[in-house]
């Protein structure tokens, strides 16, 4: 959003390297538990209450720090992509806990669907459901099979609470961490999951996505979301002492054009005073760092994916919500050679005319 090893020593240097990154860092040292909490030094965090006791129920120890990771962030009120409200999360390396006091235990603590933000969108054959086969395990939820030595690690820790159903096939995959390599992967709804068959018969044949620590970076909290203040008038006016030379918003490029296209109309993202960018529309700016970008294919397809998502709760005056629909429709009339738009700009967001002000 690669080239072979040549040779053997080379490729048992990557083996060994591989193993060692998949062990739990200090795995042989568990901190000692300090009653309803446990701080780990690796990385500062503290775990507790029902965090704790959902992070333990893997087992012993090392497996549990195998199957989630450490503790990245403090609990804290983040916003929920998909229903739009805000729970109590904490993020790991390998998941992301919500806590839902509504719920009765052992489903008052849920993990995220973090597997399904990483696949959103891709449409490609291994994602596309299949028909029931005469034998191995068959998902009806989401018409997906599991077999081999995935099936028996899905089965053996923790099953559809902990992974989720399966949201694709098993297929190849070129490696996002071990440059020039490919694996058999298969992804789940809240993780992606890597064959490697040269660790036959040990814990590490197949390996878990670090998809918490990519994706921690998307998170926004309640202070991010959009929450239209009680006293944020319906209409906005403006007053200037010239008109637009005319009333499509982006065919006039005359300063006053500009002037109310930028008061007017909103983007995905905006800039500060200092030149940052920062999320306007979008709910978080999407970089490689935080994995909302990265790249697909090899050679002269290989491209930038860069995936954006929405803030909720915004309106068009006329009470429509704003949605990608939108973002679409924009994106296509800047590509449209007869409509007539100044050359050389970035696509904004609004597909409406000037009477449709988007509002919080």
């Amino acid at each position: 959003m690669k080239s072979g090893f040549g040779r053997l020593v080379v490729y048992l240097a990557v083996v060994a390297a591989l193993l060692i990154a998949a062990l739990p860092h200090g795995a042989g040292a568990a901190p000692a538990n300090q009653g309803a909490s446990r701080t780990f030094p690796e990385t500062g965090k503290t775990v507790s209450g029902r965090f704790l006791e959902v992070w333990q129920s893997q087992g012993d120890y090392a497996t549990s720090l195998y199957i989630n990771g450490f503790p990245i962030t403090d609990k804290k009120p983040e916003v929920n992509y998909t229903d739009g409200k805000t729970y109590q999360t904490q993020w790991f390396e390998r998941a992301r806990y919500e806590e839902h006091p509504e719920n009765k235990a052992p489903y008052d603590v849920l993990l995220g669907l973090l597997g399904v933000y990483v696949a959103e969108g891709r449409n490609d054959t291994p994602f596309k459901g299949v028909a029931k086969p005469a034998t191995g395990t068959w998902f009806a939820e989401t018409k997906h099979t599991i077999s081999g030595a995935i099936e028996t690690y899905f089965n053996k820790y923790g099953g559809v609470k902990q992974f989720g159903f399966p949201i694709s096939e098993q297929f190849d995959e070129a490696s996002k961490d071990v440059a020039g390599k490919t694996f058999t992967v298969q992804y789940f709804e809240r993780q992606r999951m890597e064959l490697h068959p040269e660790n036959k018969g040990t814990q590490f044949e197949v390996l878990l996505g670090r998809l918490g620590a990519e994706q921690v970076g998307q998170s926004a909290t309640p202070k991010t979301a959009i929450q239209r203040p009680a006293n944020v008038a319906d209409v906005l006016r403006l007053g200037r002492g010239q008109d637009p030379s005319v009333m499509l918003p982006y065919a006039d490029n005359t300063l006053i054009g500009t002037y109310m296209r930028g008061f007017v109309f909103n983007s995905l993202t905006t800039r500060n005073e200092k030149a940052q960018v920062l999320p306007d529309l979008a709910l978080f700016v999407p970089t490689i760092e935080n994995g909302g970008a990265y790249y697909v294919g090899t050679g002269d397809a290989k491209h930038l994916v860069v995936k954006y998502k929405l803030k909720r709760g915004i309106k068009w005056a006329d009470g429509q919500n704003f949605d990608s629909n939108d973002v679409i429709f924009t994106y296509k009339l800047w590509l449209n050679p007869d409509f007539p738009v100044p050359p050389a700009r970035t696509p904004r967001c609004c597909r409406r005319s000037t009477t449709r002000t988007p509002t919080p």
